[in-house]
């Protein structure tokens, strides 16, 4: 897993061209003279939709449904992550429940990105503020706060951006919507809808990608590109000025992104977002229901790097990836993998070096322990014979000789046997 890379200072370009490129469309668009101007639509058209947020939020509450949805010809079926809830803008409280389908034939690394294990999961999720709370399998409450101390945060991989700062849930189509400046009116559908077709700043649409997806690793210095990347955006809005429908087409952001292991699978690879807003006024709980137990996840989880061999955990955490876990009794209980051990991968070479290649290092480490486990260890393993290796590695390069520089890669990886059958979605429970 790496670290995403995003294009801060291109996205900030971005956003002053298209408010220069507005600056001389200031008339009202056609509300009708002597009419009550309308608090989205008399606005000129750079502002309307930063007005469509204030008129979303004025409803009160609603439900959403946010739909990712990844598409490669040679797999059989879509890799889908679907959210579904209801979000007081009043309030600052969401309540969420995510299910997330990887087909077993969908390229590796972007199936990676979403867990260990191919399949159907689901997740319920709610929102405080800036606080963001997973409830669990046996139905209490991870609680993750906004405070965490900064090792603990950076394990998370931006968990918590799920508490949104334009509405109360984060990480849908509503962030790049109402930050997007469009350059004309929207066009009136029959039923009454306006529509607005523009392209979107990519540095405010990648935060909708998952947090492990990083840039291509190359043997030499990245060059930042000349122009900005741009995403094609459609927002509806009803009558009233409210969100109703945002789509986008991702995919000019997976450019030069890593996908897969150079097998070409990043050919033809494509992402669409989707986001619907409905039932505005919908009646809202609070985040937690009274009576249900809550965790400080700051003390309950700890990092899978830091388990000594022979330990036992769950992945029962909320999270997509391992970086976090539930320590676990191995004798009692359920756990979910049990450690190997722990290794550190360093190789140095003048010739051309990747992190996948650290990745392939810690890989054979790991199979290596595993033929060396105790049998009752290997017996606990689900498939049979199944390991694998968690963590990353970091490229390097120091320049200087008469022959180049030497590269170098490094990292830390934790081994483990995957010890549980996979849970049945249908029995968790919604929120």
């Amino acid at each position: 897993m790496k670290h995403p890379y995003a294009h801060k200072a291109a996205a900030a370009a971005l956003g002053l061209t298209l408010l220069t490129g507005t600056a001389t469309a200031c008339a009202p668009t056609g509300e009708g003279a002597g009419a009550a101007p309308h608090p989205v639509y008399s606005a000129r058209p750079a502002d309307q939709l930063v007005a469509a947020r204030k008129a979303t939020q004025a409803a009160g509450s609603a439900r959403f449904t946010s739909t990712l949805t990844w598409q490669h010809p040679r797999t059989s079926r879509n890799l889908t992550d679907r959210t579904t809830g209801d979000q007081s803008f009043t309030h600052g409280v969401a309540h969420a429940n995510r299910t997330v389908t990887v087909p077993d034939d969908f390229p590796e690394t972007i199936a990676d990105l979403y867990g260990d294990r191919p399949g159907r999961k689901r997740y319920g999720y709610a929102v405080q503020g800036s606080d963001v709370f997973y409830r669990t399998l046996t139905g209490t409450w991870l609680r993750y706060p906004s405070g965490a101390p900064q090792e603990f945060a950076q394990a998370t991989w931006g968990f918590n951006d799920r508490a949104g700062s334009l509405t109360p849930y984060g990480g849908t189509l509503a962030d790049v919507a109402f930050a997007s400046f469009p350059t004309a009116p929207p066009k009136t559908l029959p039923v009454g809808t306006r529509r607005y077709t523009l392209n979107a700043d990519g540095g405010v649409a990648e935060s909708l990608l998952p947090k492990g997806l990083a840039l291509r690793d190359s043997p030499e210095p990245a060059v930042a590109k000349s122009a900005p990347v741009q995403v094609p955006l459609t927002v509806d809005l009803d009558q009233d000025g409210r969100l109703t429908r945002a789509t986008a087409d991702l995919t000019p952001l997976l450019a030069d992104r890593e996908t897969d292991e150079d097998d070409g699978a990043e050919d033809n690879l494509s992402l669409r977002a989707e986001l619907n807003f409905t039932h505005y006024g919908t009646r809202t709980g609070p985040p937690v229901p009274p009576g249900d137990r809550t965790e400080d996840a700051t003390r309950t989880l700890t990092l899978l790097t830091g388990l000594k061999p022979g330990a036992c955990a769950t992945t029962d955490t909320g999270l997509d990836g391992l970086s976090l876990v539930r320590p676990a009794d191995c004798a009692a209980g359920r756990h979910d993998l049990r450690v190997l051990g722990q290794v550190k991968v360093k190789k140095s070479t003048r010739a051309p070096i990747t992190t996948q290649d650290g990745d392939d290092i810690a890989v054979r480490r790991c199979a290596t322990l595993a033929a060396n486990a105790a049998p009752r260890l290997r017996a606990e393993a689900h498939p049979p014979g199944n390991y694998a290796a968690y963590g990353q590695s970091q490229w390097s390069t120091l320049m200087g000789g008469s022959d180049g520089g030497t590269n170098t890669v490094e990292g830390q990886y934790t081994c483990y046997f995957l010890t549980s059958v996979p849970v049945d979605p249908d029995s968790v429970q919604e929120v």
